[in-house]
C-alpha cells in the first residue's frame, strides 16, 4: 500500500538547490512505496519542466490526515524570522517546520527532519515551550552539519545528529553515466565540443561583494584564457536574480563564456556541474552537486556562512573552500588539473540509514497519543503568528 510524505520547503521558487530535495526524497523512498508531495508558504509553479507544483501549507493544514507523515527540508529554513518577501506571510517559514510539526502532532503522523539548516537566535535564553515540547515530537531528528545542531541544542535543549545534506544522494536521481551523456549534448549545443576545458560557473552578486562587475568580469576573462577553459555560466538562483548577472557577465566577456541561464531542466543544471571539468561558483548546491558526481570544485565561500564549511568538510573536500573570488581564479590551473573523486563512503551509509528511517516511519503509521501538543491554544494558525511575532519584536532595533 502507497503512503504520502508531505515534504516542507520553498519549492515555490526558482532556487536550484530547494528545489532538488522533494525529487531526491522521491527517488530514494520510491522503492519503499511512499509518495513523495512538496507542500511550500505557497502553490506557485517554477519555471523547471521536471519540478513538481507544491501544495501550499494553507492546503496542507485543512486536511493533514490526507498524509502518513511530514518531512521537514531540507533547506535553511529553521526559523522564525520574516524577511518581509512579498509573496510570504510573516509566518511562512515557521510554518514550514514548527507549523508542520504542530499539525503532525495534532494528528499523530510521524515528524522527520530531512537535515534541514538552522538560524536559532543568537542568545535563545532558556527553551521556550513550545519549541521543547515541537523538537521532542521529532520521531527522526537531523540536521546538516555541526553549527545547526549546536544552535538547535542551545535553542530547544535537544541536539538533533548530524547528518550530510540529502541532495548528496542525487546520483540515485540522475544515475551519472545518465548526466554526463546529456552534457555531451549540451556541449554540442553550446560550442563546446572542442575538447578544451569546461568550467561550471556561477556568481551570485553579493559574493562578489563591492567589487564592479566589469572589474571582475576582466579578471574572469583572464583567468580562463590563461588556463584555455571556457565557462558556463549557470543561474542557479533566478530568484535571486542570478539570471540577469549571467546575461550581464557574459556581455562583458563574451569570448570565453556561455550563457545557460533560461534552462527548464533542473536535470540540465545537474548535467553540466557533473560533465564540467570544473565547477568554481558560490552556491552550497552547486558545490554539493559536483561532489556529488565526482567534479573537481571551488566554492566561493562569501559571505562565509557555516553551511559551506560545515557540508565541505562532510564531503572531504574542504580544501575546496576560496575565501573569495580572487582566490578561486587563481586556483583555475590547480582545479582543472585535479581528478575527480568520489565521495567518502560513510556519506553514502549515513543516507541509506536516513531514507531507511523516514521509510520505516512512514510505514509504521500513526504514532500514539501521548505526544503534547506543541501549542497549548487549539488554534495553531494563531498560536503560530503570536511565536513569529514576538521573535520578530525581539529582532527589531530598539525605539523602531
Amino acid at each position: 500500500m502507497s503512503r504520502r510524505l508531505a515534504v516542507f520547503g520553498t519549492f515555490d521558487v526558482e532556487n536550484y538547490g530547494d528545489l532538488l530535495f522533494p525529487l531526491v526524497a522521491q527517488a530514494c523512498l520510491a522503492d519503499a512505496g511512499v509518495e513523495v508531495v512538496p507542500v511550500s508558504p505557497t502553490d506557485s509553479a517554477v519555471g523547471y519542466a521536471d519540478s513538481h507544483r507544491p501544495l501550499s501549507f494553507a492546503e496542507f493544514a485543512r486536511d493533514p490526515m490526507r498524509f502518513d507523515g511530514v518531512l521537514i527540508g531540507g533547506g535553511n529554513i529553521v526559523h522564525l524570522r520574516d524577511f518581509g518577501l512579498p509573496a510570504y506571510p510573516s509566518t511562512a517559514y515557521a510554518a514550514l517546520w514548527l507549523g508542520a510539526t504542530a499539525h503532525a502532532v495534532a494528528h499523530g503522523l510521524p515528524v522527520c527532519w530531512n537535515a534541514p539548516g538552522v538560524l536559532a537566535p543568537r542568545d535563545p535564553g532558556p527553551p521556550p515551550p513550545w519549541l521543547a515540547r515541537a523538537t521532542a515530537a521529532a520521531d527522526h531528528f537531523a540536521v546538516r552539519d555541526v553549527p545547526s545542531a549546536d544552535a538547535m541544542g542551545r535553542w530547544s535543549g535537544r541536539r538533533p545528529e548530524v547528518l550530510p545534506d540529502p541532495a548528496l544522494d542525487l546520483a540515485r536521481l540522475w544515475p551519472r553515466d545518465t548526466l554526463m551523456a546529456r552534457a555531451g549534448v549540451l556541449w554540442g549545443e553550446l560550442g563546446l565540443d572542442d575538447g578544451g576545458p569546461v568550467i561550471a560557473l556561477h556568481v551570485k552578486r553579493r559574493s562578489l561583494r563591492d567589487q564592479p562587475l566589469a572589474e571582475f568580469a576582466a579578471a574572469l576573462d583572464g583567468a580562463l584564457a590563461a588556463t584555455g577553459a571556457r565557462a558556463v555560466l549557470l543561474a542557479l538562483g533566478r530568484c535571486h536574480d542570478d539570471h540577469t548577472l549571467v546575461q550581464e557577465l557574459h556581455a562583458l566577456a563574451p569570448a570565453r563564456t556561455v550563457a545557460f541561464a533560461q534552462t527548464d531542466r533542473l536535470r540540465d543544471i545537474a548535467a553540466v556541474i557533473a560533465g564540467a571539468t570544473a565547477y568554481v561558483g558560490a552556491s552550497l548546491h552547486g558545490h554539493i552537486t559536483a561532489a556529488a558526481y565526482g567534479t573537481p570544485a571551488r566554492v566561493v565561500a562569501v559571505p562565509a556562512l557555516h553551511k559551506f564549511a560545515g557540508q565541505a568538510r562532510t564531503m572531504g573536500r574542504s580544501d575546496d573552500l576560496a575565501a573569495d573570488w580572487a582566490a578561486a581564479l587563481e586556483a583555475l590551473p590547480t582545479v582543472l588539473a585535479e581528478n575527480r573523486r568520489p565521495l567518502p563512503a560513510e556519506v553514502g551509509t549515513q543516507l541509506s540509514g536516513h531514507w531507511a528511517r523516514i521509510a520505516g516511519l512512514v510505514r509504521d503509521g500513526r504514532t500514539g497519543p501521548d505526544r503534547p501538543a506543541v501549542f497549548r491554544r487549539p488554534n495553531i494558525a494563531r498560536a503560530l503568528q503570536r511565536v513569529v511575532d514576538e521573535a520578530n519584536a525581539a529582532l527589531a532595533p530598539a525605539g523602531r
